[in-house]
Parts: C-alpha cells; sequence; structure tokens
C-alpha cells in the first residue's frame, strides 16, 4: 500500500506511466491497472489522512458484485460424488 500511494502521489503531480512504474519498480501495465481500480474506487492523491492501509487495500481490491464469504456457483456434494465414483487407480495399481 505504501507503493500505491507513492503511485497516486506522483500521478497527481504529472509523472507518466513510465516515471512512475520506474520509481516503484513495477510494470507499466501494473501501474495503468493500480490507477484504473484507484479510478473506479474514486481514490485521488492526497488521501484522507484516517484511510489505513487495509482500508485502502480493500477499497481496491474489492470485488463489487460478491459480497464476502458467498460463492458465486453453489458448491457439489463432495460425499455422495465420493460414494458415486469409483476410486482412481494409482500407478502402481495398475499393471500391464
Amino acid at each position: 500500500m505504501r507503493q500505491m500511494r507513492l503511485l497516486l502521489r506522483l500521478h497527481s503531480n504529472g509523472a507518466s506511466g513510465r516515471e512512475i512504474s520506474r520509481a516503484v519498480g513495477a510494470a507499466r501495465s501494473t501501474v495503468q491497472d493500480a490507477l484504473k481500480r484507484a479510478a473506479a474506487a474514486g481514490l485521488s492523491w492526497p488521501l484522507l489522512p484516517e484511510l489505513t492501509d487495509a482500508a485502502l487495500e480493500e477499497k481496491l481490491l474489492a470485488r463489487p458484485a460478491t459480497s464476502a464469504g458467498k460463492r458465486l456457483r453453489p458448491e457439489p456434494e463432495w460425499a455422495v460424488s465420493a460414494v458415486l465414483l469409483p476410486p482412481s487407480k494409482s500407478r502402481r495399481d495398475r499393471r500391464v
């Protein structure tokens, strides 16, 4: 998150993507992706002083379509699958 703060500061000062990538030691595509995430989260420099690293990370990496602890697809019934499917044979069990 320290690099993200530096990235936002450099961007607000008018630094190019290449200059920012050299300063933070990341690929230019990574810098562009981080700037897009910051713009989508509504973040710009200067950041609020009470914005902690954890809160900044949550804003940048949050997935808007999902809520924490919920799966997009239901899990299969693994116990039923284990009973219905035949056991796989290991290499030792295969005899040619």
